[in-house]
């Protein structure tokens, strides 16, 4: 704007300094004299700004008499300072005493604020940060925090119950009980086929974000018995389970696959039985930015395995043509992930490879109901109550791919106690085959995660 003559701002006047998109700032330019009565210069916020630098905002030709009385702006990290010289006046954002993390909500969000901190000016993530207000930083953080990394160590754990459940339903006769119990001790062998879907949630701890997680899956197995009273067998297995968060929109896609072994020993109304499973997951994640001007998406491709093994003990208990069996079920499983390296952002990270391990205690009782009086329509019902431990909170240290120090930052952790529930019905689809449908679930306080599952078995 220019004045052709004098300007006065009286004290009631604002004066108001916004910057173009160019990165040039306002200015007035006077012809005469500018007079500035303690007025308010307001600056206001914009992507654009850059701390440090310096922008004229008023030049008066017939010089400049008196100042602002009050210099107001919502940065959190810089204060507007203002220099006076005989004909102009200058506006420079000068960085101030507040630091990254102290405007942080949570240790994640901490964490990747002490490492932007310290990329310092010239980078473009400290540079649109820096000029940011205080909710705007905090929400930054947040989303910068890549913390889909860490949780999607959890998302695969989850998968991979799935895969022993399978082994474990088959092996504990819910999946040939139709015919019987004798069924699955049987001289001989059995084919049997598995295939699964499950939906979950995890809410935010206070430090992760909020993770929804699904997956499915199909395994096939095969065994024959040994003396009447054991059976072994061996079983490979496809999957695939996506994670998502939203801060705004981060997301993992692992495909699975799975090969192992499988035993287990009858002895009157005792049976044990136990499961070894390898398996590879190919990972793919995305994270999108948006940060200010600092917009686009941080991709990703890595590789990962799991090694688990569980143990299995119950006691089954005849009441009438159905039983009730007390179990207890220990499973471990190991996960290892590659390096991950980002690309396609300036606020992509480096992400070291990572090894953790988690061990999941089950105390429940199964029984197994026959409905009709050939025993060709059978009830599962199965109630347990699960204690995780070990590596239950994922954890990943990473760094900015542009340097900076390393920090580490935990996913939405494994639930240490809920409640699983199982049931179903098995019936007869032909003298030697049988189908069994059943319903599961996982209750925790924070975290939820139900299945549906459909199995098929032979037996010859």
């Amino acid at each position: 704007m220019a004045i052709d003559g004098n300007f006065t701002q009286n004290a009631g006047g604002k004066f108001v300094v916004e910057i173009a998109a160019d990165g040039t700032g306002s200015q007035l330019l006077v012809s005469g004299k500018a007079s500035l009565a303690g007025s308010a210069l307001l600056v206001m916020p914009s992507s654009n700004w850059r701390a440090n630098a310096d922008y004229r905002i008023l030049t008066a030709n017939g010089g400049v008499s008196g100042q602002f009385g009050l210099v107001n702006s919502n940065f959190a990290f810089v204060n507007p300072t203002l220099l006076y010289e005989p004909t102009s006046v200058g506006l420079s954002l000068q960085r101030n005493t507040v630091t990254f993390p102290s405007t942080a909500t949570t240790r994640n969000g901490q964490a990747v604020a002490t490492a932007t901190e310290q990329l310092g000016p010239g980078n473009p993530v400290y540079d649109a940060i820096v000029i940011m207000d205080l909710p705007s930083a905090a929400a930054a953080f947040q989303q910068l925090q890549a913390d889909i990394h860490a949780s999607t160590r959890t998302a695969i754990l989850d998968n991979d119950r799935y895969v022993r459940d399978a082994v474990n339903a088959h092996l504990s006769g819910t999946t040939s009980q139709a015919s019987g119990s004798e069924a699955v001790t049987a001289e001989g062998g059995s084919v049997w086929t598995s295939v699964w879907g499950h939906w979950g949630d995890h809410d935010s701890d206070g430090n992760a974000t909020a993770l929804s997680a699904n997956g499915s899956g199909i395994a096939l197995g095969a065994d024959t018995s040994i003396g009447g009273a054991g059976r072994v067998g061996a079983l490979v297995a496809k999957g695939q389970g996506t994670a998502r968060s939203w801060t705004p929109d981060t997301s993992s896609r692992h495909v699975d696959s799975y090969a192992g072994l499988y035993a287990d020993f009858r002895l009157d109304a005792f049976h044990l039985q136990a499961g070894a499973i390898y398996g590879w997951q190919k990972v793919t994640a995305n994270r999108f930015i948006a940060v200010d001007n600092i917009r686009g998406s941080a991709g990703s491709r890595y590789d990962a395995n799991t090694s688990q093994g569980y143990l299995e003990g119950s006691y089954e208990v005849g009441i009438g043509h159905s039983s009730l069996a007390p179990f207890l079920n220990i499973a471990y499983d190991h996960l290892s992930t590659d390096p991950i390296h980002e690309h396609g952002s300036v606020a992509a990270f480096n992400v070291d490879g990572e090894g953790s391990s988690i061990t999941v205690g089950t105390l429940g009782a199964r029984g197994n109901f026959q409905l009709n009086d050939d025993g060709g329509l059978r009830a599962i019902v199965s109630l347990g109550w699960q204690h995780a431990w070990g590596d239950v909170t994922p954890m990943n240290s990473m760094r900015y791919v542009a340097g900076g120090p390393s920090f580490t930052i935990a996913g939405v952790p494994v639930a240490k106690n809920a409640a699983a529930f199982t049931g179903g019905i098995s019936f007869l689809l032909a003298p030697k085959v049988t189908v069994d449908a059943t319903y599961s679930g996982q209750f925790a306080s924070h975290a939820t995660d139900q299945a549906a599952r459909l199995s098929l078995t032979w037996m010859f």
